[in-house]
């Protein structure tokens, strides 16, 4: 009989192993989360380079916090990225978790994933034969286990008393030969009939049999039963001992009591054992890369939730041991590797804010899709007066007699956000005079100050440095290549005589298309669909453009080429004048990814 199967592969990232690095500076940022929940931002030089590492110490001590996996809003068999997946959740924080198999924005975790006693998804099929895929769980009364989980699946006719091994819950199979369940959390429907798949599938709901279907689409998933999915022997198990009405009996049995864990979730090696780092690691992700983890304390007291940024100038990553001897550097002694690479993320409630925010930085620079998160929950009692604030502005330093915007946002004693209005704040300086007016800072006199926002009894202070005059503009990028239609944002600073930096707002800035050229030659006209406006460029005639910002008698430029090859073009100050030399071949536009190259990678890391 001909066998048909679906694949979904997993590729580990692997590089050249790095030995671990030795720590030249460190700088720690202490920010409260929640009343249980504490935010630590190490900022590390390493004789491998800078580290970017973030630590969420959850207290499970406090009455108020508590942690919860959370999924694609869609179904726990589609991907989404972890910021929509708290904000969905009404969590406080959050860390991406499991790896995961993916295709199409479809796909599933690779091990183990469990919510308040329900599988999510079953164990790691690997470590029936061999240690690979490690759990972290906590149970009902908040004891932590670390170990390679694996179940026993089976499904039960009680009409004709035979049972059968089920492969997979809630997970894309390696054979659908062997038999799937998919429950109401995989989504709203289960996998439909494809070419050279013809299905069998037998509905239950309340443990009967409702319905058995072949080679059709999918079906609804009953909210009070699953949908047992086959093909070749699994169906005709299917087909010879259930019909229509037959009571059917599933038995999921793990070699831990799932009934009392609370949270489940899967991900590689385990990293710290009893204080000790193992001697090999059972899955081993080598080289400096971002990573994510999860952690306990020894008395069980403190999770830690932690992401390492990589693949960056600020962040080069970290080994597994760099990062296993990190975990026991902070305390840690208990520990997994979770997913890790251009999956690591970390999301947070700052504090005053009511919105989440991306706390740490993706190697990718946006948030990837994934499978699963761990997320911290807050249950603290609303209360409504302010115990304190926090003063928010985009650059302490500000230019002389130029603007910037400042918000002042409180919480209570819980550390949750309270909402207050920005004209019942008083304020005050301690240093060379400024104003604050409409939540706008300005000062006339160098020098530094200490600002003081005041609400009742609440109140919060932070420098504030007026420079002199900007003497030196810059513009970033200063070369860039867009498709026709598509625009670039600029980002500017500026400089004074004694070398302070500081910003200067898109509106105290004259921005200007100087002029434009085809293939080397200037134009006597620049097109009149390019435009440039509060920082953002866009032009649909191709061409290269050379763009100009300016403050006063300083100025700064930019080259911006719409489609064609990218020219560079150099300014000279003394004779102002440009020169033209062609870019290398292999500089191009736009970086679009074909579908091709999206789906190529299965399992992300």
């Amino acid at each position: 009989m001909k066998k048909f199967f679906i694949f979904l592969f997993i590729f580990l990232i692997s590089c050249i192993p790095v030995f671990a690095s030795t720590m030249l500076y460190q700088k720690v940022i202490i920010s409260p989360i929640s009343s249980g929940v504490t935010l630590k931002n190490y900022i590390r030089f390493t004789d491998s380079g800078w580290q970017n590492i973030n630590v969420l110490e959850v207290n499970l001590e406090d009455k108020y916090t508590n942690l919860g996996l959370i999924n694609s809003s869609n179904g726990v068999g589609t991907l989404q990225n972890l910021l929509t997946m708290a904000n969905n959740a009404d969590a406080i924080a959050a860390v991406n978790a499991d790896f995961f198999q993916a295709n199409y924005g479809r796909g599933n975790s690779v091990g183990l994933a469990v919510e308040d006693n329900e599988v999510i998804s079953s164990a790691y099929y690997g470590n029936e034969t061999k240690n690979e895929f490690a759990t972290f769980a906590i149970d009902k009364n908040d004891s932590i286990y670390l170990d390679f989980f694996t179940n026993t699946i089976t499904l039960t006719s009680q009409k004709t008393k035979e049972s059968t091994t089920v492969g997979e819950i809630n997970k894309y199979p390696r054979s659908f030969e062997s038999i799937v369940i998919f429950t109401p959390t995989w989504g709203t429907h289960s996998h439909s009939s494809i070419e050279n798949l013809p299905l069998t599938e037998m509905v239950v709901a309340n443990n009967k049999v409702l319905e058995i279907r072949y080679n059709k689409e999918a079906v609804e998933i009953p909210e009070n039963g699953y949908v047992v999915s086959s093909y070749g022997v699994g169906a005709d198990f299917i087909n010879n001992n259930f019909k229509v009405g037959t009571k059917v009996k599933l038995d999921v049995k793990f070699n831990i009591d799932i009934d009392n864990i609370s949270l489940a979730v899967s991900g590689g090696a385990i990293l710290v054992q009893d204080g000790i780092i193992p001697d090999s690691f059972a899955s081993n992700i080598t080289g400096n890369n971002p990573r994510t983890a999860i952690g306990c304390s020894k008395d069980e007291s403190t999770v830690y939730l932690v992401t390492v940024d990589g693949r960056q100038k600020s962040s080069v990553g970290m080994t597994q041991t760099a990062l296993a001897e990190f975990l026991k550097e902070i305390g840690v002694y208990n520990a997994i590797n979770l997913d890790g690479g251009g999956s690591t993320t970390m999301v947070g409630r700052k504090l005053g804010d009511t919105a989440l925010s991306v706390i740490n930085y993706p190697s990718g620079g946006s948030l990837r899709s994934v499978i699963n998160g761990v997320a911290v929950f807050n249950s603290a009692p609303a209360s409504s007066k302010v115990t304190n604030l926090v003063i928010e502005v985009d650059d302490t330093n500000i230019f002389k007699g130029k603007e910037r915007k400042v918000t002042v946002k409180g919480y209570n004693k819980y550390f949750n956000p309270i909402e207050i209005k920005q004209s019942d704040i008083k304020w005050s300086y301690d240093g060379v005079p400024v104003d604050v007016d409409d939540g706008i800072i300005t000062g006339e006199t160098v020098g530094m100050t200490m600002l003081t926002a005041k609400l009742g009894s609440a109140k919060a202070t932070i420098e504030i440095n007026i420079l002199s005059d900007p003497y030196e503009l810059s513009i970033s990028p200063k070369k860039s290549t867009i498709s026709s239609g598509k625009n670039v944002s600029y980002v500017t600073k500026a400089k004074n005589k004694n070398g302070y930096y500081s910003t200067l707002n898109n509106d105290e800035l004259k921005w200007n298309i100087e002029e434009y050229y085809i293939d080397g030659e200037k134009q006597s006209n620049v097109p009149a669909d390019a435009n440039l406006k509060n920082g953002v460029f866009t032009a649909t005639t191709s061409g290269d453009y050379i763009i100009s910002i300016s403050s006063g008698d300083i100025k700064s430029y930019a080259l911006v080429t719409v489609s064609g090859k990218v020219k560079n073009i150099v300014y000279d100050f003394e004779t102002q004048k440009y020169s033209f030399d062609p870019y290398p071949d292999e500089v191009g536009g736009d970086a679009v990814k074909s579908k091709e190259q999206v789906h190529s990678r299965k399992l992300l890391c």
